[in-house]
């Protein structure tokens, strides 16, 4: 289902092949769709922490662990400065791409992570799942996004934050991919639905607001 230890996390994804889509790029495509309702879309503050570790992912048993992405639990304590500039080196910065400008783009990236990533605890593994959230999920949404409103679409985006102790992980103080989704939905295989009181339902209900509002009116 998922590839260890690669850029592009999933086997499967959209796909503009000239046949179903004749634009050549996912810019193109957006300006020619249909701009003139409003859209809503969204991210969690981690994306990442869910593919990153093997111990928080619910397929683990399907898995094969790997050095960056599904990190045995044994292996944590070794992600360090140089596990994650490997990563970068070895793996971001393709030479088939940067070609002769490839080692100063993975030092503009270490350096770029290293200084705007404050976590005290399990710092390099941080850096990692925010670098890995940041190429599969994040970049990608923002960019479409940016692509939407510059064709004129209204485009509604939220980021959604709260730490739901039922699904904290043991390494992150973040939320993870599909978090929030026991929101709307009942819970993942493995995990605990929440409670409709309290500050999760709090929770619970201003974030299906959020949907129901946009569903009314067009927006959040």
């Amino acid at each position: 289902m998922l590839r260890v230890d690669e850029v592009v996390l999933v086997h499967f994804s959209p796909r503009i092949d000239g046949d179903l889509f004749k634009e050549k790029t996912a810019v193109e495509l957006v300006y020619k769709s249909d701009v003139s309702k409003p859209i809503l879309m969204g991210l969690v503050d981690q994306e990442a922490i869910l593919f990153v570790t093997i111990s928080v992912n619910p397929f683990g048993k399907l898995a094969t662990s790997g050095k960056y992405i599904w990190i045995h639990p044994d292996d944590i304590p070794n992600v360090d400065k140089t596990r994650f500039s490997d990563y970068v080196n070895q793996k971001l910065a393709d030479k088939n791409i940067f070609g002769s400008s490839a080692e100063d783009y993975a030092n503009s990236v270490i350096n770029f992570y290293e200084t705007n990533v404050k976590a005290s605890n399990n710092r390099y593994l941080t850096m990692l799942t925010q670098l890995i959230s940041d190429v599969n999920f994040n970049i990608p949404a923002l960019r479409e996004a940016k692509a939407r409103a510059a064709a004129g679409q209204k485009v509604y985006f939220y980021l959604y934050t709260y730490v739901n102790p039922k699904y904290k992980s043991k390494y992150f103080d973040a939320v993870a991919h599909a978090d929030e989704l026991p929101n709307l939905f009942d819970a993942p295989v493995g995990k605990q639905n929440i409670e409709l009181e309290g500050e999760e339902g709090n929770v619970q209900k201003k974030f299906a607001e959020l949907f129901v509002n946009f569903a009314r009116n067009g927006r959040g």
